[in-house]
C-alpha cells in the first residue's frame, strides 16, 4: 500500500438491504399466517360440529406455533443484530481512546456489515496515516532528515502531511546552514587559534629577546659605568704620567747638558794627554841623548847613563799610560757621544710621549663624556624597555587568552558539526 488512495471502502446498493427485506417478509408471513389460524380457529370456535371444533384447536395450535415463531423469529433477529452492533460499539469505543488495533470480526453483506467494512476501512486509512506519520517522526528523532514528503493525503490529512513535509524541509535547511556555518566557524577558530598562538608565541619571544636585550643593556650600562670609572682612573694616571714624563725630560736635558760637559771635559782631557804624550816623547829623546853622552863619557858617565835609562824608562812607560789614557778616553767620548745621541732620541721620544699623552688625556676626557652622555641614554632605554616589556606580556597574556577562546570555540564547533553531521539530510 503506497498511499490512502489504495484503501477503497466496498459500497452496497440499497437492494442489497437483506435485513429490512427479511423482517418486512417475516413480519408479512406471520401475520398473515397468524391471522388465517386465528379467523379459522374463530370460525370453528363459532361451529358446532365436533370435526370443527378438532379444526379449530388445530388452528389455535398453529396460531400458538405462529406466535411461537415469531418470537423466535425476532430474537433471531435481534440477536442477529444486536451482537455486531455491540462489537461496532466496542471497536468505536477502544477507537474513541486510541487503539487503532481493534479486530473487527463481523462480516457480512448487508448494512451492518457495510458498516464493519467502513469501520475497518477508516481505522486501517487512520492507521496507515499514522503510523506513516510516527515512522516519520521517528526517523526524523533519530536524526534522518532524508525521507521523502508525504504525498497521496486528502482531506483533513492533507494538513497534517503538509505540515510534516514542512517540517522536514525546515530541518533539512537549518540542519544545512548549521553544518555550513559550525565549519565556517570552526575554519574561522582554527585561524584565529593559529593567529593568536602564533602572536602569543611571537609576543613569548618577544618578551625573551626584550628581556634579553633588558640584561645586555644593564651589562653594558654597568661596563659603561665601570668605563667611566675606568677613565676617570686613567685620566689622573695620565696626568700622573705627563708629570713624570715632563719630569724626566727635565732630567733627560739636564744629563744631555751634564753629557755635553762631559764630552767637553773630555776634549780638555784629551788635549792634555797629548800634552804628555809629546813631553814624554822629548823626554825619552833626552834621555837617549843623555846616554849616548854617557856612552862617550865612559866610566865616569856610567852613573848618568844608569839614570839616563830610567828616565827613558819612566818617559816610555809615562807615553804607554798616555796612549792608554787617550785610548780609554777616545772610547769614553764615543761612549759619550752613543749616549748624547740615544740621550737625544730620548727626550726626543718623552717630549713626544708628552705631546701624545696631552692628546690622550683631551681624548679620555672626551671619552669620559662620552661615557657619561652614553650612561644617561641607557638608563632612558631601559626604562623604555620595561614599558615595551610589560606591553609585550599583556599582549602576550592577551594573546594565550584568545587562543585558548578560538580553540574552545573550535572545539564546539566541531562538536556541533559532529551532532550535525549525524542527522542524515536529503541531497
Amino acid at each position: 500500500m503506497k498511499n490512502l488512495k489504495d484503501l477503497k471502502l466496498p459500497r452496497l446498493k440499497l437492494s442489497d438491504m437483506k435485513i429490512q427485506k427479511r423482517l418486512l417478509l417475516g413480519f408479512i408471513i406471520g401475520a398473515i399466517f397468524i391471522a388465517l389460524c386465528g379467523g379459522l380457529g374463530i370460525l370453528g370456535i363459532l361451529s358446532s360440529s365436533g370435526s370443527l371444533n378438532s379444526f379449530a384447536i388445530v388452528l389455535i395450535l398453529i396460531t400458538i406455533v405462529g406466535i411461537l415463531s415469531l418470537i423466535s423469529i425476532y430474537f433471531s433477529i435481534v440477536k442477529t443484530i444486536s451482537k455486531p452492533v455491540e462489537e461496532l460499539i466496542e471497536a468505536a469505543t477502544q477507537f474513541a481512546e486510541g487503539n487503532l488495533d481493534v479486530n473487527i470480526t463481523f462480516r457480512s453483506q448487508n448494512e451492518l456489515g457495510q458498516l464493519a467494512d467502513a469501520f475497518r476501512f477508516a481505522m486501517q486509512s487512520l492507521r496507515y496515516a499514522i503510523n506513516e506519520i510516527t515512522n516519520k517522526l521517528v526517523k526524523i528523532a533519530e536524526g534522518d532528515l532524508s525521507l521523502k514528503p508525504l504525498k497521496g493525503y486528502a482531506g483533513d490529512y492533507a494538513p497534517i502531511a503538509t505540515a510534516v513535509n514542512t517540517i522536514l524541509d525546515s530541518l533539512n535547511g537549518t540542519f544545512k546552514n548549521v553544518l555550513t556555518s559550525s565549519e565556517q566557524i570552526s575554519n574561522g577558530s582554527n585561524q584565529v587559534a593559529s593567529g593568536a598562538q602564533n602572536l602569543a608565541q611571537g609576543a613569548t619571544e618577544q618578551a625573551s629577546a626584550i628581556q634579553e636585550l633588558s640584561a645586555t643593556i644593564s651589562d653594558v650600562s654597568q661596563r659603561v659605568k665601570e668605563n667611566t670609572e675606568h677613565v676617570t682612573e686613567a685620566t689622573s694616571y695620565i696626568e700622573e704620567t705627563t708629570k713624570q714624563v715632563q719630569h724626566s725630560n727635565q732630567q733627560m736635558q739636564q744629563m744631555l747638558e751634564a753629557m755635553n760637559n762631559i764630552n767637553i771635559s773630555s776634549n780638555e782631557i784629551s788635549k792634555i794627554i797629548k800634552v804628555i804624550d809629546n813631553i814624554a816623547f822629548q823626554t825619552n829623546i833626552l834621555a837617549l841623548n843623555a846616554a849616548v853622552e854617557a856612552a862617550r863619557a865612559g866610566a865616569a858617565g856610567k852613573g848618568f847613563s844608569v839614570v839616563a835609562d830610567e828616565v827613558r824608562n819612566l818617559a816610555s812607560k809615562s807615553a804607554d799610560a798616555a796612549k792608554q789614557t787617550t785610548q780609554l778616553i777616545e772610547n769614553s767620548i764615543e761612549k759619550v757621544t752613543d749616549g748624547t745621541q740615544i740621550a737625544d732620541s730620548t727626550a726626543q721620544a718623552l717630549n713626544m710621549a708628552a705631546e701624545q699623552m696631552a692628546n690622550v688625556q683631551d681624548t679620555i676626557r672626551k671619552i669620559e663624556q662620552a661615557s657619561t652622555a652614553q650612561a644617561t641614554a641607557i638608563s632612558e632605554i631601559t626604562k623604555g624597555i620595561e614599558q615595551v616589556s610589560a606591553v609585550v606580556q599583556t599582549n602576550s597574556a592577551t594573546a594565550e587568552e584568545s587562543a585558548a577562546a578560538s580553540e574552545e570555540l573550535s572545539a564546539q564547533a566541531k562538536i556541533l558539526r559532529s551532532e550535525a553531521e549525524k542527522v542524515k539530510l536529503r541531497a
